[in-house]
């Protein structure tokens, strides 16, 4: 939005000089018009028929068009009729300036085919003027929300994508090849590094047999930025360039303060800008916590076959990976449901765009401002918060410790956030919620277990059915139940479900069963199933109504215990 301002605001818009296209069959007036926005700043294109309108503007694109109704040909209704039939043109907008349509029914009608304002001639200059910014301030206030939303679904798809892997190659393979493709870039190269900053890993994609090699170590000393070719400097990042590429683009991969390697792109044509360097750092961010991730999981296969001579040394080591697939699992489970969470996002942010283009149109046309339609705005923006609140509720890592909790009511907020999953499957919630005491359990954990839960059964149930959720007191435990009405799980699979790494699912971790097993023994509770191949699944999940006395190795390995 700031960008949209300074752009705007003075006689000479920064940068690039916004791009007018004035239609009208009236050689004065074209002159005119002309005239007033050169000296704005603008620059202008010129047609004087309707035919000659819709060309120019499938050709040149430009950022606004001012339209005469009466032309030869083809009137201004149906340029405006065409130009909103294209996809490409659909989004320029439409000044009509005539003296012509002072007719109610005639506004009605060219608003109606997709004009965005009027103006009658007669005109003032600097009324005209006032029009046209406001409408560009819109116009760019929408594009940059546009790319703001495009960004913000690419980097939920590509975390959902890089925390889906474990292997260390297709994780390193998967992010060179992302980061290349969503930036535009002609080569990029990647390079992880030890804990003594040596080499141990090194991939480039692009390029060919000429592609130019590097070592992380010196670009490392640099601060993420880019750079060109007319003003690199010296050294080694023009030696990079070298006469193939005109600019480049780097960022370091950090996990927890520890630099992991490097990301270096290039580029022929277009440099790259500061809109992408921020974009690329996020997919850094998301990266290196996936590179982390697999790093962590080769350690834990090492493990498995090494276990007795490792254990000693290895203690410290174990306990970290523990805890990073704990949020491991929980990043995978919020990727599962990005798009509902994305959908929901969307909908109040169509809302506030529409809320604060009708705010500048009443303040540039000196109106006072909608109340009630600045309301709306607010009330949607808090919604936002709501969501993204929930989300980074269930995101960020334990906070430990045990408290008196309803269990029912972490059920409902489980429900909350997998709301768009359900309906998008096709799958219908019954709630059973019997009047249960609270047990002293970890929050945090237990959502963490009921999630995995209700997405097991949607995963379950691929052409939508019943889940049916009931919880209730069985003697000394309080008891949750989860019963679909999916596909079931062969009988000699049932003993192997809660090992890690073990999933009837081609596309599942393995991950998600095993850390519930783990978190819920931790309460001194546990999990029971019962299943039948097309008919359904049930887990019901058991846990002891007094807590427990103390915190068990198995809570501390999974970030939950308070010591």
């Amino acid at each position: 939005m700031r960008e949209c301002e300074e752009s705007l605001n003075g006689n000479v818009p920064a940068g690039e000089a916004p791009r007018l296209l004035i239609a009208d069959d009236d050689p004065n007036v074209v002159n005119l018009l002309r005239h007033i926005m050169e000296r704005e700043g603008f620059s202008v294109l010129e047609a004087y028929n309707g035919e000659r309108t819709c060309d120019l503007a499938a050709q040149y694109l430009p950022d606004l068009i001012l339209l005469d109704v009466q032309m030869p040909g083809m009137d201004g209704f149906e340029v405006v009729k065409r130009l909103r039939a294209d996809e490409n043109t659909s989004h320029i907008p439409v000044i009509v300036i005539t003296a012509a349509a002072k007719e109610p029914e005639d506004v009605v009608l060219g608003l109606g085919l997709g004009a965005d304002d009027y103006v009658l001639k007669p005109f003032m200059p600097r009324e005209l003027v006032a029009r046209v910014r406001a409408k560009l301030r819109a116009r760019m206030l929408e594009k940059s929300l546009q790319r703001r939303t495009a960004e913000l679904e690419a980097l939920v798809r590509i975390g959902s994508t890089l925390n889906a892997r474990l292997d260390l190659d297709e994780v390193v393979e998967s992010v060179l090849h992302i980061a290349c493709d969503e930036l535009g870039a002609d080569y990029g190269m990647l390079q992880l590094l030890d804990e003594d900053g040596r080499p141990i890993l090194s991939r480039h994609t692009g390029g060919g047999d000429r592609a130019p090699s590097f070592e992380a170590g010196p670009l490392l000393e640099l601060e993420p930025g880019l750079i060109t070719s007319c003003d690199a400097p010296d050294g080694l990042v023009r030696e990079l360039l070298g006469d193939r590429f005109t600019s480049a683009a780097w960022a370091p991969f950090v996990h927890r303060d520890v630099v992991l390697g490097l990301l270096i792109l290039f580029r022929n044509g277009r440099p790259f800008d500061e809109h992408e360097l921020r974009f690329m750092r996020s997919v850094v961010e998301q990266a290196a916590l996936a590179i982390r991730n697999a790093e962590l999981y080769d350690k834990l296969r090492h493990y498995a076959t090494n276990l007795e001579e490792m254990v000693e040394a290895r203690t410290v080591e174990l306990k970290e990976a523990q805890q990073q697939l704990v949020l491991s699992e929980k990043l995978a489970a919020l990727g599962r449901i990005s798009a509902g969470i994305a959908h929901e996002v969307n909908n109040p942010l169509q809302s506030i765009r529409n809320c604060l283009e009708l705010a500048l149109e009443d303040l540039d046309a000196g109106r006072p401002v909608d109340r009630e339609m600045l309301q709306v705005a607010e009330r949607d923006v808090k919604r936002i918060a709501e969501i993204v609140t929930r989300m980074l509720d269930f995101a960020r890592p334990s906070r430990g410790g045990r408290a008196k909790v309803d269990v029912s009511a972490l059920v409902s907020d489980v429900l909350s956030l997998v709301r768009k999953q359900l309906e998008h499957s096709g799958v219908r919630v019954e709630r059973v919620f019997g009047d249960v005491p609270p047990v002293v359990a970890s929050a945090d954990q237990l959502k963490q277990v009921f999630l995995n839960m209700v997405l097991n059964a949607i995963a379950a149930m691929p052409d939508g059915g019943t889940l049916r959720i009931e919880t209730g007191r069985a003697e000394r435990h309080v008891f949750v139940r989860f019963e679909d009405s999916g596909c079931g799980i062969p009988p000699d699979a049932i003993p192997h479900i809660f090992e890690p790494f073990y999933s009837t699912r081609p596309d599942g971790t393995g991950l998600g069963l095993a850390i519930s097993h783990s978190l819920i023994e931790a309460h001194n509770g546990r999990i029971e199933v019962e299943s039948e191949v097309g008919r359904g699944t049930v887990f019901t999940i058991l846990l002891p109504l007094h807590g427990v006395a103390g915190v068990s190795e198995v809570e501390r390995l999974a970030g939950g215990g308070s010591g």
